[in-house]
């Protein structure tokens, strides 16, 4: 190696040396106050007031997240969860209140309040620079990132679990328009179909019980619970462990699938073809015809006729 190039090499590893001297004295950035001090897996109430809508209430149960008002109803978790972050979303900046005029941030009145346990966030408008979302807690007003969360619009049915039984375990009868399904075994996982349904395979009672069980829907809506429009529709009755029952009405099949539970003023849409086969069982598949086994006819060659006999 020439000393020209020997120069260029030290050059290149002092630049680097004084790049990192450099940057290793940066103070980083000091990480963003959170909205509110809670701890999101501590919680365990939310409540969410419209002007418009009926209140939210959701608590926790164990491990689990249920709505209490406007319904009854197991909430999904994935929503319940997107709430939750809220309550800890980096303050991007802090704005003292009188400082400015509450009605110019949407916040007299706010747009809508939301209660974790005892602590109260008044939700504003929309700063039009970076899209980011008013709140007020505890005497100060924060801008944070314009959360998305469902129920956030004031839809109860964006909380509701999407799945149709959310204790499966406790299930012990399906009754569908045609027959019913029916727990039994020792360990009662295994299922029987009464009345008889000729041409059913051996296990289709306990495959058809098991995509009722994990069933879920691609959306939910609300319905009016004072509506009697589908009173006469098919009818499925689940029951429980205890007694409980839970009904559904079949109110559409095409082109997508709707099961309205009217205890809870709640539609859940299907497929089409995942609400079909919850309808039917899986069929005996019949046994093709075996053709006869029958030897191949062998040619006989014929010898051409000989010059002589010409």
């Amino acid at each position: 190696m020439n000393r020209a190039t020997l120069n260029i090499v030290m050059g290149v590893i002092l630049l680097g040396l004084a790049v990192a001297v450099y940057t290793s004295g940066e103070k980083k950035p000091a990480p963003k106050p959170p909205l509110t001090h809670l701890n999101a897996a501590a919680i365990t109430s939310i409540q969410i007031d419209h002007e418009h809508a009926k209140p939210i209430r959701l608590v926790k149960q164990g491990t689990h997240w249920r709505l209490a008002s406007p319904v009854n109803a197991a909430a999904d978790p994935y929503a319940v969860s997107s709430l939750l972050d809220i309550a800890t979303l980096p303050c991007q900046r802090t704005i003292k209140p009188l400082a400015v005029k509450m009605s110019d941030l949407g916040l007299a009145p706010p747009h809508y309040r939301m209660q974790f346990d005892k602590t109260t966030v008044e939700v504003g408008g929309i700063e039009p620079l970076k899209r980011r979302r008013y709140m007020k807690t505890g005497g100060r007003i924060c801008l944070v990132r314009n959360p998305t969360a469902a129920g956030l619009s004031g839809k109860y049915e964006n909380l509701v679990s999407r799945h149709l039984l959310s204790s499966p375990r406790s299930v012990i009868s399906i009754s569908l328009p045609n027959f019913t399904l029916i727990k039994t075994g020792k360990a009662h996982d295994s299922w029987t179909v009464s009345p008889e349904q000729p041409g059913a395979a051996k296990a289709a009672a306990s495959q058809l019980a098991n995509k009722w069980l994990s069933a879920e829907s691609e959306w939910n809506e609300e319905v009016s619970r004072h509506k009697h429009k589908h009173r006469h529709a098919p009818h499925v009755q689940i029951r429980l462990e205890g007694g409980k029952t839970i009904d559904f009405l079949i109110v559409g099949r095409s082109p997508q699938f709707v099961l309205e539970r009217p205890s809870i003023g709640l539609r859940y849409e299907l497929s089409r073809a995942q609400g079909e086969a919850l309808l039917s069982l899986t069929k005996v598949k019949p046994k093709q015809k075996q053709k006869p086994n029958r030897k191949p006819v062998e040619s006989i060659k014929v010898a051409p006729p000989s010059s002589s006999t010409r």
